[in-house]
């Protein structure tokens, strides 16, 4: 079969979809690739597509209504050239303007709902719209894939989809030789790590705050975050936040990394304090490093976290709640530590394993007659 395979980024195909694809070429399957070019398209091997096609009116954030026609027509243009058997989307934008145009051609294609940003939810404005453009999206895809339950229930309740329509997929898989921890050394403070975008809604302002008290509060511990500061541009109130946490000592940041595993081995504790998630690749990947791990207690969280087992799970959107899970895990001993983090990579392995979910999505696929 001829498979295209559409998102928002190089960098979401370079670093969420190469597993994927692998598993589809070995089956002999001919991929195709479009998404708007950036620094990682050159590191995606030759290998792995038979042609990639540029899309230019392509903005992931977006909101500019002649760029999204203009998307629209593009896609149109690259899906009549390629001539695909099967797409698959990926990414919001995609999602929705890629399966209208898959629609109107009469072109099979499976929608990928990775996650759910607060704009889908919203009750007003573009969530709104989301949600009209969606239902015109989703009423002829081969199917919708899902990386939680929840995010599937709430697509059935708003009457976007049926349930017979719908799967649910273990995200998209770690790599857990790749992500394989050394035994932490003892230290005389416990190391906090935030990895990730640095956004409102991925919980940093929380993570600062919860920060800050911990050191008005005399506990010997370090925070550090990892993540692009690009995505802060957008969101002046909390950059300044950020940036006086930086000049005051209270966190240390280090720009976005291509390799976050160092990072990783040298911290304790993993915290992501997310308003919601698909299914945290960032927390997949620090279980399987055997790291336990603080999280909010939503959707793409609270099945990836046993509260008290292998972390703790606290309020959305509550500083304190996170400074409490703080202060427990500084009262812990290195074995309770080490304890938790087993069963985090134990986790991770029995259910999350990269080769485990390509075969889980795959064997999705064959079940609804979509590959052959």
């Amino acid at each position: 079969m001829k498979i295209l395979l559409v998102s928002n980024s190089a960098w979401n195909i370079y670093n969420f979809r190469l597993g994927l694809i692998s598993v589809f070429r070995q089956r002999g399957h001919e991929i195709f690739l479009a998404s708007p070019i950036d620094e990682y398209l050159n590191k995606i091997e030759s290998i792995y597509y038979n042609k990639f096609y540029p899309i230019e009116h392509l903005s992931a954030r977006g909101k500019n209504p002649i760029s999204d026609i203009l998307l629209i027509w593009e896609l149109k243009k690259i899906f009549q050239t390629c001539k695909p058997d099967l797409v698959l989307l990926f990414t919001i934008k995609p999602n929705i303007y890629g399966g209208i145009v898959s629609r109107f051609l009469q072109i099979p294609y499976v929608v990928n709902i990775t996650g759910l940003g607060s704009q889908f939810t919203s009750a007003a404005g573009f969530g709104k719209l989301f949600h009209i453009l969606f239902s015109f999206s989703l009423k002829k895809s081969s199917l919708a894939l899902f990386h939680n339950h929840e995010d599937l229930d709430y697509f059935v309740s708003q009457n976007l989809l049926v349930s017979e329509q719908a799967a649910v997929v273990n995200g998209s898989g770690v790599d857990v030789q790749k992500f394989c921890a050394e035994p932490r050394e003892t230290k005389d403070r416990l190391v906090f790590l935030f990895a990730g975008r640095l956004l409102r809604e991925k919980g940093l302002a929380e993570f600062v705050q919860a920060a800050k008290k911990m050191k008005e509060s005399g506990f010997a511990a370090i925070f550090h975050v990892i993540g692009p500061i690009e995505t802060l541009e957008l969101d002046v109130e909390l950059r300044n936040i950020f940036e006086v946490a930086v000049r005051q000592g209270t966190i240390q940041y280090f720009n976005k990394t291509e390799n976050v595993k160092p990072y990783l081995q040298a911290a304790d504790i993993f915290v992501l304090p997310t308003y919601r998630e698909g299914r945290s690749k960032a927390i997949l990947e620090a279980m399987a490093m055997k790291m336990p791990v603080i999280t909010c207690d939503v959707a793409g969280c609270r099945d990836l976290v046993v509260d008290g087992i292998n972390g703790f799970l606290v309020k959305e959107r509550d500083s304190d709640s996170l400074y409490l899970a703080m202060v427990k895990m500084c009262g812990f001993s290195y074995e309770m530590l080490d304890k938790m983090g087993e069963e985090s990579r134990r986790i991770v392995v029995d259910q999350y394993e990269l080769k485990k979910v390509q075969t889980q999505y795959l064997q999705v696929l064959e079940e609804h007659i979509i590959l052959r």
